[in-house]
């Protein structure tokens, strides 16, 4: 028995670990239940590169969201951002967009979303933007009802199967 609890203890102190560290990256995060703030004056970064105003970060009030921030150098954005960009195309039920932050220049982040062959909606995001959505780790997601309160959130690496299965909850939900 002893020893089996010693063969245990490391296992037991890496899940500590473990869950500690993914309890402190989603601490600062918008709380479930709470509002998102809704931007105007930001810009949509277009497939030739360019940017154009608009009017808000979401165009239909009647979907529920998946808000994807991300950073263009963030390796775990650059993993994980065709999985959202292929959400994006297969769900009609959902509106998709991505925000980039902490970026140097426009061409960085159009140069980022060219390599990764995005077709989902592009937004270049501000200060005000990253601490409204209080983003303290990239990628930062939200999963919003349509009335824009928070349903989930996350940090880190999403995969298409565990997006897609928190997509489908969400969309059962409204």
């Amino acid at each position: 028995m002893k020893k089996f609890i010693r063969q245990l203890a490391p296992f037991a102190i890496i899940m500590a670990v473990f869950f500690a560290v993914q309890w402190y990256r989603s601490a600062p995060l918008i709380a479930k239940g709470e509002p998102v703030a809704d931007y105007s004056q930001l810009k949509r970064l277009t497939t030739e590169g360019r940017t154009v105003p608009v009017d808000s970060l979401f165009t239909d009030s009647t979907r529920p969201k998946l808000v994807y921030l991300f950073a263009p150098w963030c390796g775990v954005c650059r993993v994980s951002l065709p999985a959202v960009n292929a959400l994006a195309n297969e769900r009609s039920d959902i509106e998709i967009i991505a925000v980039a932050l902490s970026y140097e220049s426009t061409q960085q982040v159009y140069q980022f979303a060219n390599e990764l062959s995005l077709t989902l909606p592009v937004y270049l995001g501000d200060n005000q933007l990253m601490s409204d959505y209080r983003v303290a780790v990239f990628p930062t997601y939200y999963l919003l009802a349509p009335d824009l309160t928070v349903v989930s959130q996350g940090v880190g690496l999403s995969t298409k199967i565990g997006l897609s299965w928190r997509l489908d909850s969400l969309a059962d939900e409204y």
